[in-house]
C-alpha cells in the first residue's frame, strides 16, 4: 500500500532522532504544514508527516469506512520501519490514540500527544446523536446528544456534512466538553482550519469537530 510521507529537514548531531507526525481524523500530512512541520525542521529536526490509509494521498480510500486503529497501527510502523533509525512519535487527536497503540507494539523513543483520543475511545461521547443510549468501551451509558439551546441534534449540523458552508442549517455540531453523562452540542462555526466550538472563534477551541 501506498502511503504519502511529506518530509521536511534534517537530522542534526544535536537532534538525531527522527519525528513522525501522525495526524488525526478527516485531515492527513498536509495538516502539519501550517508553520508546525517547518518549526521543527528548522530546530534541527528531520520530520515526517504521514498521511494514514485513505487519507490525503495514501491509498485505501475505498475501504476507508472498514478500516481499524490496527490499520492505521500498521501504517505508523510500516513508515517508521523506512526510516534510519526509530522515530519520536507525534500525534493528535485520533493520532494520538494511533501513536498510543503503536508504542504497545513496538519500542518508541518516546510519545508526544496533542489532545488525543483516550485510548478507551471517543466515539459514544463524541457522536451519540443517534437518539439511543450508547454503550462506551469503558461501560458508560451514554444518553443520546442534544442541542444545548434544546432540541436533537439533526444530522444536517454534524460535521462532515458540507463542512466549510455558510448557511446556518449546513454548519457542524461540536461537543462543547462539558459532560459525557448528558452530552450537549452547539452549533460550531466553519473555518479554514475546521469547526470551533465554544465560543465560536479560532483563539478558543474548546473541543474537536466531528
Amino acid at each position: 500500500m501506498k502511503l504519502e510521507v511529506i518530509a521536511a529537514g534534517r537530522a542534526t548531531a544535536t537532534r538525531p532522532t527522527p519525528l513522525l507526525l501522525v495526524h488525526g481524523a478527516w485531515h492527513g500530512a498536509w495538516a502539519w504544514q501550517d508553520g508546525f512541520s517547518d518549526a521543527l525542521a528548522a530546530a534541527g529536526y528531520a520530520v515526517y508527516a504521514v498521511s494514514l490509509r485513505g487519507h490525503g494521498g495514501s491509498d485505501g480510500r475505498e475501504r476507508l469506512r472498514a478500516t481499524r486503529i490496527a490499520d492505521y497501527v500498521a501504517d505508523v510502523l510500516a513508515v517508521s520501519a523506512t526510516l534510519p533509525t526509530a522515530p519520536v512519535l507525534i500525534g493528535h487527536s485520533m493520532g494520538g490514540l494511533v501513536v498510543q497503540k503503536t508504542a504497545e507494539r513496538h519500542p518508541t523513543p518516546a510519545l508526544v500527544l496533542l489532545a488525543p483520543v483516550p485510548t478507551s475511545g471517543a466515539l459514544a461521547a463524541a457522536l451519540n446523536y443517534k437518539g439511543r443510549i450508547v454503550i462506551a468501551s469503558d461501560g458508560t451509558e451514554v444518553p443520546p446528544a442534544t442541542r444545548c439551546a434544546g432540541g436533537p441534534v439533526p444530522a444536517s449540523e454534524h460535521a462532515g456534512t458540507a463542512m466549510g458552508s455558510t448557511g446556518n442549517d449546513k454548519k457542524s455540531a461540536v461537543w462543547n466538553g462539558a459532560s459525557t453523562s448528558a452530552p450537549c452540542y452547539q452549533t460550531a462555526v466553519s473555518g479554514a482550519l475546521g469547526a470551533y466550538a465554544q465560543t465560536g472563534d479560532a483563539t478558543s477551541v474548546g473541543s474537536p469537530g466531528f
